[in-house]
């Protein structure tokens, strides 16, 4: 979710709950829930490159290690309302 001005992001709650690393910009409301380089990545889309810098570095290792940490840590005040919008 590369956004310059994002309030929320539902699709990065809903990304996590479903054990998928993301990759999103700092201006995010969501990226408050995010834990750079646990649970995914957080970059700043005005600094030239660092989208790129986190692309090229990812891996099989650090992708497998995000998704084990996810499963260790899930979102737990969320999912009653990701389950909501699910039933829509």
């Amino acid at each position: 979710m590369p956004s310059i001005k994002e309030p929320w992001g539902l699709v990065v709650e809903e990304s996590i709950f479903f054990k998928t690393p993301v990759i999103l910009s700092k201006y995010c409301g969501v990226s408050e829930i995010v834990k750079n380089k646990k649970n995914g990545f957080i970059f700043n889309p005005n600094q030239k490159g660092s989208l790129e810098k986190i692309l090229k570095n990812l891996n099989n290792q650090r992708y497998s290690n995000m998704i084990n940490y996810i499963h260790k840590n899930p979102l737990k005040n969320d999912q009653q309302q990701i389950n909501s919008y699910l039933k829509i």
